[in-house]
């Protein structure tokens, strides 16, 4: 198994919804309530960076972010490209020190994935799109969410469970899980 197994995927997925994300949609509110777009775009930007630091250096520094890039979109598909082709041709194992403590490697991407993958829904919801996580990807990272997440994290980084419904996609059982609302599937043409 690559390191990219469940991150590479999550990349993929997230730089699709944020491709056509335009300059006036910068200030759009996101299902993550204290940041509009532009905001979330950095934070991605700066989690991606980070994972590549950890998977080309064996090392994550955490120091404060620069703030919001001038144009958060193009940084973040470009250091998402990167990161990219960085994960998909890189095995895994090994350890990575995050902030000077030791974590597994596939932890550390597991993480990453889950959190990418979280965003870009994010961003497709911001921007109006909907575009689910897809069902193999989001199925796979639902228990990975479930195993990571323990309620002071949750408490720190995300709201509470929201109720997704008995016959809910893996990928609204995934946002549900970490605090969003799972809105209905805009099917053009119908409203």
């Amino acid at each position: 198994m690559t390191v990219g197994s469940q991150l590479a995927p999550s990349l993929r997925y997230a730089i699709g919804t944020v491709e056509p994300v335009t300059p006036g949609l910068l200030p759009a509110p996101t299902p993550c309530r204290a940041w509009d777009l532009g905001m979330l775009l950095a934070h991605l930007c700066d989690s991606v960076t980070a994972i590549a630091e950890g998977i080309t250096g064996g090392e994550v520094c955490l120091d404060a972010a620069a703030g919001v890039p001038a144009d958060p979109r193009s940084a973040f598909l470009a250091q998402a490209g990167l990161l990219l082709a960085r994960c998909e041709g890189t095995t895994g194992g090994g350890t990575i020190l995050v902030g000077g403590c030791p974590m597994a490697a596939d932890m550390l991407t597991a993480i990453g994935a889950v959190e990418i993958a979280v965003h870009g829904w994010d961003v497709s919801q911001a921007c109006g799109a909907r575009q689910p996580i897809p069902e193999p990807l989001a199925a796979a990272l639902l228990p990975v969410a479930r195993a990571l997440m323990c309620d002071n994290e949750r408490t720190l980084l995300f709201g509470p469970p929201r109720p997704a419904g008995a016959a809910a996609s893996a990928s609204d059982q995934l946002a549900a899980f970490l605090g969003r609302t799972p809105a209905p599937l805009l099917i053009p043409g119908w409203f």
